[in-house]
Order: structure tokens, then C-alpha cells, then sequence
């Protein structure tokens, strides 16, 4: 039996983003701890540097650190954080809802009259992170 390796990679691709999501849910930040040769992407540590070496090089390493820099990233603010905890503190921030608050009021503006009063028309905050 031939095994098609599309199939085979994109079944793992979906499993590392389950996997990612799941990480990433219960995402606690750690860099306080300073841990010594820690994948903060991946929630694991390693015994020494060779090991922490080697894991970086993985595809699973390299899908973890894209989907938590994907996970970090405020489109609305066009702003890189560190971490998902950090993009949760920075949605809660003045900055924040002051440029979300600015960007509506622009969209409602820009908008057609017969449109105004529809709430479909308005632009969601979700959009923006």
C-alpha cells in the first residue's frame, strides 16, 4: 500500500497547529524563571545546549515559533509582542482601545449613509487582532 506523503504532511502540519493551540491556551508566561535551554514556543526544556540546538532545527520548532509570532501580533497596532500574554495585556491598554475607538469612527464615517445605521457594516475588534 502507497502512502501519499501530501496527505502524510499535511495531517501532520494539522496536528502540530492542534498541537500549537493547545500550547498556546494554556500558554503561562516563563521568562522570569530563566530557565537554562527552555523552547518557550514549545513548552519544553532540554538538558543541555546540543539538545536545545537540535530542537530549533525541527519543523515542529519552526511551526511553533510562526504560529506564536502569529499569535503575538496586534494587526490593528501593527505591533509585534513577545508572547500571547503580552498581546493580552496590550488589548487591554489605552494605546489600544484608543486606536481601535479612532479606526472605528473613521470606518463609520467613510461609510455610505444607507449603510451607517447597519451593524454588519461595522468593523468587529476581533478583525484587528
Amino acid at each position: 500500500e502507497t502512502v501519499d506523503a501530501t496527505k502524510t504532511n499535511n495531517n501532520n502540519h494539522t496536528n502540530d497547529k492542534q498541537w500549537m493551540k493547545e500550547i498556546l491556551n494554556d500558554y503561562v508566561p516563563r521568562s522570569k524563571e530563566r530557565l537554562p535551554f527552555y523552547c518557550r514556543a514549545c513548552a519544553r526544556q532540554y538538558s543541555n545546549e546540543d539538545e536545545f540546538v537540535q530542537h530549533k532545527t525541527t519543523e515542529r520548532h519552526q511551526t511553533a515559533v510562526r504560529l506564536e509570532r502569529k499569535a503575538s501580533y496586534c494587526k490593528l497596532c501593527r505591533l509585534q509582542l513577545t508572547s500571547p500574554a503580552q498581546l493580552k495585556e496590550h488589548i487591554a491598554s489605552r494605546k489600544h482601545k484608543d486606536r481601535l475607538h479612532h479606526v472605528q469612527q473613521r470606518n463609520r464615517n467613510q461609510q455610505p449613509q444607507h449603510h451607517r445605521n447597519n451593524r454588519a457594516g461595522i468593523s468587529k475588534h476581533r478583525q484587528w487582532v
